[in-house]
């Protein structure tokens, strides 16, 4: 079962939702056929069931640098922004406490949504 999370800026109006899955995957076997060279990308949302066996997940991540989101593919590690390379990111399920990118100075609070899938 997934959990979303509701994370929040106590100062500003940074606001983030965060699954606690990811964003599983499979590769698409007939578009590698006819695309070899793309990752062919199928995502599995909880609950559904996936045609053919996960092979990866992008985990959404946040650079507490510049305040970009962007996923990280767990088949292909970073760890760095892929819009300003600083080292300084998180996976956004786990981001509570960190100080806000946005605004530097209030905190990412986390609470509960209330949504599961």
């Amino acid at each position: 079962m997934a959990m979303c999370l509701h994370i929040q800026c106590t100062h500003c109006d940074n606001v983030f939702e965060a699954w606690s899955d990811g964003n599983p995957y499979y590769l698409d076997p007939e578009k590698l056929l006819t695309q070899p060279r793309s990752r062919c990308k199928v995502h599995v949302y909880h609950p559904s069931r996936p045609e053919y066996p996960l092979v990866g997940n992008d985990v959404p991540h946040l650079c507490l640098a510049c305040n970009h989101e962007f996923n990280v593919d767990s088949e292909q590690p970073r760890s760095t922004c892929t819009k300003c390379r600083s080292m300084n990111i998180v996976n956004l399920y786990e981001c509570h406490d960190k100080p806000c990118p946005k605004c530097s100075k209030g905190k990412l609070q986390a609470s509960d949504s209330g949504m599961i899938s």
